[in-house]
């Protein structure tokens, strides 16, 4: 869902997960956000195009963090299955899981 920051009001929305989201993160250049929720999902849009670029993957379990990287070409996400992974923006496809913790990833 897009918000009108300066009436404060709803915009439109360019698509949905199929549950609940709880973190959404938008890029530098502001043209593209990422999103994971309790669906597993970690989904690219396009602003410019106002559509999903793609579902790059997903956790084992729901997701409670996604940002992009400040470059862009990262996206880093952690969820209740204890993993912190990374994803490649240029391939759109996993690059590697960081590490497990021993408790649910946040932030």
């Amino acid at each position: 869902m897009l918000w009108d920051l300066q009436n404060a009001e709803k915009n439109r929305v360019i698509g949905r997960h199929d549950n609940f989201v709880f973190s959404v993160n938008i890029s530098r250049s502001e043209q593209l956000v990422v999103s994971g929720g309790r669906d597993k999902k970690v989904m690219l849009w396009d602003l410019q195009y106002e559509n999903i670029q793609r579902i790059i993957g997903q956790h084992d379990s729901l997701i409670r963090s996604v940002s992009i990287s400040r470059s862009e070409q990262l996206i880093v996400s952690g969820g209740k299955d204890r993993k912190v992974m990374l994803w490649d923006l240029k391939y759109l496809s996993r690059n590697r899981v960081i590490g497990q913790h021993e408790g649910v990833v946040t932030s």
